[in-house]
């Protein structure tokens, strides 16, 4: 049998951000021991064998190679069925599935998140039913799994939506300052990949379209997002909302160059029952969720096709209600 344990170590150690130094810290052994096993210079002793696999979370059976490819193909389809039931609103399922991947695979990252999420999505739900001994309950285990992200995971991306998590957690609890603590080790939007991408120019000379046109997304995505609650802000005067209202519709189309709007269509149920309220104008009427309807109605993957955002691309099977895109 072709053991390839050092291969699957290096694998999992990347994967989770952990250095060579922190797991030989964390095993009792020199750094160079850890190098050997992933050179395939030699194998781990028996008795590290529950030690790695405990660490990583993962199985003895995987860490020797042993339905390995199984485990993450099985990963990507509990994934699938938990956003399947999300979306399909049935939020029960989608607790009963992903909790479920996690008794398999205690140490992936990715459904650790998705737990946060279904536990969020519970805690609202037992809120609005005056379970406040659930919502307790629902809101620390929140916690305690976005704090093991923060603790153990190296994944720059992961630790930040753990991060926002943990805001969210905060804001519910009044805690206006740790909501500042953690807002502190976020990055601004000027930090972002796209922004610093965006910056620089190939070797050829040439600027990067595609960065600035991700760059442009990430800021309009923000200011139309924020600017839409601000609307729907029921201390503002009506006439502000309305002209409010108007203006980031009109803006809407013109980064676009009209529709389809793709995330965006989101957002326009609630920008267009804001002018029928405070209007009465018919012509502002729509069915409910008549443009989440429309979003839901998009390709897998939506490509903006003109305007701003031309060439822009996000996952729609993938994006529960964020930005989540990348350009091509």
């Amino acid at each position: 049998m072709n053991i390839k344990i050092g291969t699957i170590i290096r694998e999992l150690r990347s994967k989770s951000g952990i250095t060579q130094e922190k797991l030989a810290s964390h095993l009792g052994i020199s750094v160079q021991a850890v190098s050997r096993w992933e050179s395939e210079t030699c194998y781990p002793d028996l008795e590290f064998i529950p030690k790695i696999a405990n660490y990583f979370r993962v199985s003895a059976d995987y860490l020797l190679g042993i339905n390995r490819y199984d485990t993450a193909e099985t990963a990507a389809e509990y994934e699938r069925k938990w956003t399947a039931a999300v979306k399909n609103a049935n939020p029960a399922q989608a607790m009963e599935i992903i909790t479920e991947a996690l008794t398999i695979m205690p140490k992936n990252y990715d459904l650790m998140l998705k737990k946060i999420m279904s536990l969020l999505i519970a805690a609202g739900i037992a809120e609005e039913n005056n379970q406040t001994a659930d919502v307790q309950k629902f809101m620390n285990e929140c916690e305690t799994l976005a704090n093991i992200i923060l603790a153990e995971c190296g994944n720059d991306r992961l630790r930040c939506e753990a991060r926002m998590y943990l805001i969210c957690i905060k804001q519910f609890r009044n805690d206006w300052n740790g909501i500042r603590e953690l807002a502190e080790n976020l990055p601004d939007i000027k930090s972002t990949k796209n922004s610093m991408l965006a910056k620089f120019y190939s070797p050829a000379g040439e600027k990067h379209d595609t960065s600035l046109r991700a760059f442009l997304y990430e800021l309009f995505f923000h200011f139309f997002t924020s600017s839409t609650e601000l609307v729907r802000d029921s201390s503002m005067p009506d006439e502000e909302k309305i002209t409010t209202a108007k203006a980031l519709l009109q803006v809407l189309d013109l980064v676009t160059d009209s529709s389809p709007y793709g995330e965006f269509e989101l957002y326009l149920d609630s920008l267009y029952l804001t002018l029928y309220e405070c209007t009465g104008d018919e012509q502002y009427c729509r069915e409910p969720d008549y443009y989440e309807k429309r979003y839901e109605a998009l390709p897998a993957k939506f490509t903006y096709e003109k305007g701003f955002f031309k060439g822009y691309t996000f996952d729609h099977e993938q994006t529960i209600h964020s930005i989540n895109g990348s350009a091509k």
